[in-house]
């Protein structure tokens, strides 16, 4: 009995043995137990709740590798969200808020190099699929992803020229805007408000925005697909019209020169406007419980959501801060 006891012993601390070695094995990658197309991604009502999902746990993050911790930025299931704000640099500044994983990876002497060779891994995996389906898609975004990530000064201070030149050698040169020059559109009330005119982009980066969108928001309605020519903004204030194609950053003249009245922090009616004040995010009010007009799970919103697509969704569930909501009529 104690010959057995013994065995099973020394097999347990084998074991326990091989478990370290792996973790302790910088080569592997974090694999997030929870992701968009998984069935329990259904259960989620905020974009919080997502949120929360992705964290890395503090006791990993810490013994993470700065390889490691270069793959986990890379695989981040919301990464998809730097696309969907008025400016990408924008949607880095809600990530970098947002996820531990990018925090811990910006504290690295390092994280330029690694983030950089898993920026040119990817580029090259990239290069050769020849297939348009979903990973092809999923490559193209998150190549853009990193690009917005290694471009930030935290990082490009710390490289060398040569490393600079690769990203631009590799860079899939897809811009937030490309745009054609600006012109102006006027409130209710004849101020002026300066827009964006863009030339619209190719159907395959649309598409592939429409899919990751739909997996990663999958109780959202979607309106209509992606285009990058006209925001939330320009959609909520200026013109619900299929034709309009502008694209506004400032909004703010629509809430100030008396073509809107403020309503208050809670819904009063269909068709409000409705601002984030703490995301820079506009929409309009289609549905809200009178009797829990409070409650944001239960206010309908149809925004545009950045490059995105125009959606229906509940106040709570998009990529904004939805901290403070202000609605105008």
């Amino acid at each position: 009995m104690k010959k057995k006891l013994l065995f099973y012993l020394l097999a347990l601390m084998l074991m326990m043995s091989c478990i370290n070695v792996y973790a302790n094995n910088s080569s592997k990658s974090f694999e997030y137990s929870v992701k968009p197309g998984m069935s329990v991604w259904k259960n989620f009502k905020t974009h919080a709740e997502m949120v929360e999902a992705c964290q890395i746990p503090k006791d990993v993050l810490k013994k993470m590798s700065t390889e490691e911790l270069a793959k986990a930025v890379m695989d981040y299931p919301l990464f998809v969200d730097i696309f969907l704000f008025n400016t990408r640099q924008q949607g880095y500044d809600a990530l970098c808020k947002r996820f531990n994983g990018l925090q811990e990876l910006l504290k690295k002497d390092d994280a330029q190099t690694k983030l950089l060779e898993v920026y040119s891994n990817l580029s090259e995996s990239l290069g050769s699929e020849r297939s348009i389906g979903a990973q092809n898609e999923s490559l193209m975004l998150r190549k853009v992803y990193l690009e917005v990530i290694l471009t930030q000064d935290e990082f490009v201070n710390k490289m060398e020229k040569e490393d600079i030149d690769k990203i631009i050698s590799l860079s899939t040169k897809a811009p937030s805007f490309s745009a054609l020059g600006t012109t102006t559109v006027t409130t209710p009330k004849g101020t002026s408000v300066e827009v964006i005119v863009s030339a619209k982009k190719s159907s395959d980066y649309l598409t592939a925005i429409d899919n990751a969108v739909k997996n990663q928001f999958p109780l959202a309605t979607f309106v209509r697909n992606s285009d990058n020519r006209y925001n939330c903004h320009s959609y909520a204030w200026y013109s619900q019209s299929t034709s309009n194609v502008y694209w506004m950053n400032d909004p703010s003249a629509y809430m100030t020169d008396g073509s809107y009245s403020y309503e208050g922090i809670l819904p009063n009616a269909i068709n409000e406007k409705v601002y984030y004040a703490s995301g820079n995010h506009s929409g309009i009010v289609k549905g809200y419980s009178s009797s829990r007009p409070y409650d944001k799970g239960l206010i309908q919103i149809q925004s545009k959501w950045g490059e995105g697509p125009l959606l229906n969704h509940a106040a709570s569930y998009s990529p904004y801060d939805d901290t403070d909501l202000k609605y105008y009529k």
